[in-house]
């Protein structure tokens, strides 16, 4: 599956964010996107996310934070977005 049927749309995301601080007159031209976080609503969607995520990226770690699980993976290809490339 690949990661845009796991994520959703991610570039207009990235792009989003990116034009919002650009109007902020906020540069990040040299910084490296380093992670993006994808919440759920339930714990049943929680579980299904991780096994999608499982087939295109490696488990980290998981832990609960504030009363909700929450899952760290590695991804096996990098995200492409606008002028950003996304390793981990």
């Amino acid at each position: 599956m690949a990661l845009r049927a796991i994520l959703g749309d991610y570039e207009a995301f990235v792009a989003s964010i990116l034009a919002s601080l650009s109007a902020l007159s906020v540069d990040v031209s040299r910084y490296q996107l380093d992670h993006v976080c994808y919440r759920v609503a339930t714990n049943e969607r929680y579980a299904e996310k991780k096994r999608e995520l499982a087939a295109v990226a490696q488990l980290l770690l998981e832990n609960d934070v504030a009363g909700r699980p929450i899952a760290v993976f590695r991804l096996h290809s990098p995200l492409v977005a606008e002028v950003c490339v996304l390793y981990a």
